[in-house]
């Protein structure tokens, strides 16, 4: 769950002024999207899990120096990202993994429909054709499809221009759509993103 909006003003300066219930709200509504963005980065859930508490740690101990934030989620992706750059280059880790981690729902009971296995093993499939592409192809793709993140606050985010966003977004897609071809039976990538993400 990502926090509102109307809701990280009155969160962040209850950080600001100490206030510990607040740093615990914030890591309650903002974790799940952070491990998500995280493992769409890298597939160590170690790492992620640790950089995650840095960043957490991090914003406690300057709570009193922070600047005003309105879109904490923005903040939230942007820190944890450099956070995780920082860890990789320090533990030499490989940037592109060779496949992602990905929680998956457990799959249906014999008691459920078959139009939801159905839906089920699709969102298996997007899933595990995410996990082939390039680290960066997949960073993007979570950031816009996942979070609905704005083209622009996608290239604050990932520290790149405008033009070449769009490339890296549209090599994805087709990467996606290549992979996905004998998969799908025609049925457009961005309409597979807009559905199951």
């Amino acid at each position: 769950m990502r926090p509102s909006p109307g809701r990280d003003k009155v969160i962040w300066n209850r950080i600001r002024q100490g206030d510990e219930t607040a740093l615990s709200e914030l890591f309650l509504l903002s974790s799940e999207m952070l491990l998500g963005y995280g493992l769409s980065f890298h597939a160590n859930r170690e790492l992620v899990k640790d950089c995650i508490q840095d960043v957490f740690l991090s914003i406690w101990t300057r709570r009193s120096t922070l600047p005003p934030v309105s879109h904490l989620s923005f903040y939230l992706i942007t820190a944890l990202r450099r956070q995780m750059l920082k860890q990789l280059k320090v533990r030499h880790v490989n940037l592109d993994p060779t496949h992602l981690s990905v929680d998956l729902t457990s799959p249906s009971s014999e008691e459920q429909q078959i139009e939801a296995e159905n839906t089920n093993q699709q969102k298996y499939l997007l899933l595990k054709n995410l996990g082939e592409l390039p680290q960066r192809q997949r960073e993007i793709i979570y950031l816009r499809f996942y979070q609905g993140f704005s083209h622009d606050d996608i290239c604050l985010i990932m520290q790149i221009k405008k033009q070449a966003a769009w490339n890296l977004l549209s090599r994805a897609i087709k990467k996606l759509e290549s992979l996905m071809k004998n998969t799908y039976q025609g049925i457009p990538v961005l309409f597979l993103l807009q559905l199951f993400c």
